[in-house]
């Protein structure tokens, strides 16, 4: 009799659980329906959309800069940021941006994928979590004339007061990337050539600089757009 008495207990637990799940199942639906921004959230979580962002509006091409700087720093590289062709940002812990973006190397013009992590909430975090080329851009070939403008490398006059400017921010830029306390100085323009490229003007420079009593010799490459900002691209050291 006991046992009968606890068999049915148990059977009328296990139902009164069964049907409190079924309703709370069916209210989770009710409110999703009603609230369907929640069940599209859910759904979107991990997976990429494009950026409301033109790809080369500033956030986006700063992320394409800071891509192509990492990558350069990590593989002792001289790529030159040419523009982000392409955006989309996936929602991880923060966002992971996915950006195509094109790029010279050793003059030619190619296509890269890169993945950097962004963290909005913590200043300055960014990561670059994968860089690789996707194909090369055939080119027509270097020193070309086309609607007024010369492709490929050319010399430019030391003097020149757009190369002065060029030259100063970059000196500010190799200040600025260094340990030392100690402002670098530039003491000589040695070498100054420019590349247009589509909106935006490449110098590469030699510099001539003083850290202290030290000198040094550094080549860089900086990027002036149509709007007259420069931009830092990358620098070695020069030992010619």
């Amino acid at each position: 009799m006991q046992n009968r008495l606890n068999y049915s207990l148990c059977f009328v637990l296990v139902c009164f659980l069964g049907l409190f799940q079924l309703r709370v199942s069916a209210r989770g639906q009710l409110f999703q329906i009603r609230n369907p921004r929640f069940s599209s959230e859910k759904h979107f979580l991990g997976s990429s959309r494009d950026c409301k962002a033109n790809p080369n509006d500033g956030e986006i091409e700063s992320l394409g800069r800071f891509a192509v700087l990492e990558h350069n720093k990590i593989e002792n590289a001289l790529l030159e940021f040419g523009r982000v062709i392409d955006a989309k940002e996936q929602v991880v812990s923060g966002k992971m941006y996915h950006l195509t973006l094109e790029a010279i190397d050793g003059g030619r013009k190619r296509m890269y994928e890169a993945q950097v992590w962004v963290k909005p909430w913590l200043k300055n975090f960014k990561q670059l979590q994968d860089f690789k080329c996707s194909y090369e851009v055939p080119s027509p070939g270097f020193a070309i004339k086309l609607d007024g403008f010369v492709l490929g490398w050319h010399k430019l006059p030391t003097h020149d007061p757009v190369v002065n400017q060029a030259a100063s921010y970059a000196v500010q830029a190799i200040t600025q990337r260094s340990n030392s306390l100690v402002p670098y100085e530039l003491v000589d323009i040695l070498l100054a050539k420019k590349k247009e490229i589509e909106n935006y003007v490449k110098f590469d420079l030699i510099l001539s600089v003083r850290n202290g009593v030290k000198k040094e010799k550094f080549r860089v490459m900086v990027s002036k757009n149509i709007e007259g900002k420069f931009y830092f691209d990358c620098m070695e050291q020069d030992h010619s």
